[in-house]
């Protein structure tokens, strides 16, 4: 099945050929497909950079210590803004690396798939072909699609994209009810620690740490990264919701 596409694909960018209706709609899914994650990463590097730049004022404004050991408030606003730097400097990175492919989608599908060996063994008698029988039927409505170039999506490639919007949909809208959990659970168990940190600076409690703390230590940090995977996932599924013929094609070719 992909001997057609790395053909029309060829055509197109090595001679120059103007791409028919299908190759157009595959195309266009592939770059709105990386479009969707320079938005959703951009949201994020600007969300990131703004929380970041938020715990450094709250550092730079800590009080100053004679002994040179921070407190812990001091310390946790340094984790934090470690946390944002780190990720907003990702977020940037996937801003940067979807760019390329939305403004020229034509290069990326190069790198994806001309270099890519067909999945289909051809025999003398026969052609033999990897997977269960609604593999090859997809198999067999692409190459068909890619051949017609009418641009009309076969139906069972179409019910195959709108099990992807279904599936991909579904699990953006749980995984964001989990991020959620675990940004209030982390929130939560920080406010917590940082209520006892300043208990302890000020002499009320003792400064050995007891079992409560270690495991809001631990609760707090686990939430932390529950909350980065998940949010993750979301921006993932997010992108194959609204780009799900890509998001067939990357799955099953």
């Amino acid at each position: 099945m992909l001997i057609e596409f790395q053909k029309a694909l060829k055509e197109i960018i090595d001679l120059g050929v103007q791409p028919n209706a299908t190759m157009q709609r595959i195309i266009f899914d592939y770059s709105n497909y990386h479009a969707i994650m320079v938005m959703m990463s951009g949201i994020l590097l600007i969300l990131f950079g703004g929380l970041g730049f938020k715990f450094w004022l709250k550092l730079r404004k800590s009080p100053k210590q004679a002994n040179i050991k921070w407190h812990f408030e001091k310390k946790a606003n340094l984790y934090f803004m470690s946390i944002c730097v780190f990720v907003g400097m990702f977020m940037l990175l996937l801003v940067i690396a979807n760019t390329s492919n939305t403004i020229n989608p034509l290069k990326g599908l190069k790198l994806a798939y001309l270099n890519t060996p067909d999945i289909s063994i051809e025999t003398e008698n026969s052609h033999v072909s990897y997977g269960d029988s609604v593999h090859l039927t997809l198999q067999q409505a692409f190459s068909c699609w890619i051949q017609a170039g009418d641009g009309v999506i076969p139906t069972p490639i179409l019910n195959e994209m709108e099990k992807r919007v279904d599936f991909h949909s579904n699990k953006a809208v749980k995984s964001f009810v989990f991020m959620c959990l675990f940004i209030g659970i982390a929130i939560n168990r920080w406010k917590v620690m940082l209520k006892n940190a300043k208990l302890i600076q000020f002499g009320i409690r003792p400064a050995q740490w007891g079992v409560v703390d270690k495991f809001n230590f631990v609760v707090g940090n686990s939430s932390i990264g529950l909350a980065l995977l998940s949010m993750i996932i979301v921006v993932a599924n997010i992108q194959g919701a609204f780009a799900p013929l890509t998001a067939f094609l990357v799955g099953f070719l």
